[in-house]
């Protein structure tokens, strides 16, 4: 079974979660894997991380049925986006410590909109993307963008664009 981390954009410009359409995609996704869990005897394996100008939380190996009260606990925007280092940030962090060859899904959900990354570049966090999936068993979805980032997006390495 693969490991799913979210990450998940909790800044103004994309606040409010609930009203957007990916919010639905997002508990949908959720609930199909609890009903798989259930059903199949599967188990699947999910994290989540936060963040606005800042990864604000994150928490890997979550028991599934846990994460729509905690997407919910997130509900007072904050200001900024670091969307790029953000990526970056999660990726190292939650790579850490796993399986080089276990297959990992990585779910942005996020509007796309940057304004606070201090550490990363386009350039380099599209490098590290590409490696990741190529030598570390990573695929990558983005959720709730902008369809004018779509070309952006595939180029930086996310082929799963969920509008």
């Amino acid at each position: 079974m693969p490991y799913y981390h979210i990450l998940l954009d909790v800044s103004c410009s994309f606040a409010p979660l609930k009203e957007k359409p990916c919010h639905a995609w997002l508990q949908a996704q959720i609930a199909h894997w609890i009903e798989e869990n259930d059903t199949l005897q599967t188990n699947h394996r999910v994290g989540i991380s936060f963040f606005a100008d800042h990864i604000v939380k994150q928490l890997l190996f979550l028991p599934l049925a846990s994460l729509p009260e905690l997407i919910a606990s997130f509900d007072e925007p904050r200001i900024g986006s670091s969307v790029i280092d953000a990526l970056a940030k999660t990726l190292s962090y939650v790579d850490e410590g796993m399986d080089p060859m276990l297959e990992k899904k990585l779910i942005v959900v996020s509007d796309f909109e940057e304004n606070a990354s201090q550490y990363y570049d386009l350039n380099r966090l599209a490098d590290m993307l590409h490696d990741f999936r190529r030598n570390r068993h990573w695929e990558y979805y983005a959720v709730g963008m902008q369809k004018s980032y779509a070309d952006m997006l595939a180029k930086i390495g996310f082929d799963n664009l969920i509008f």
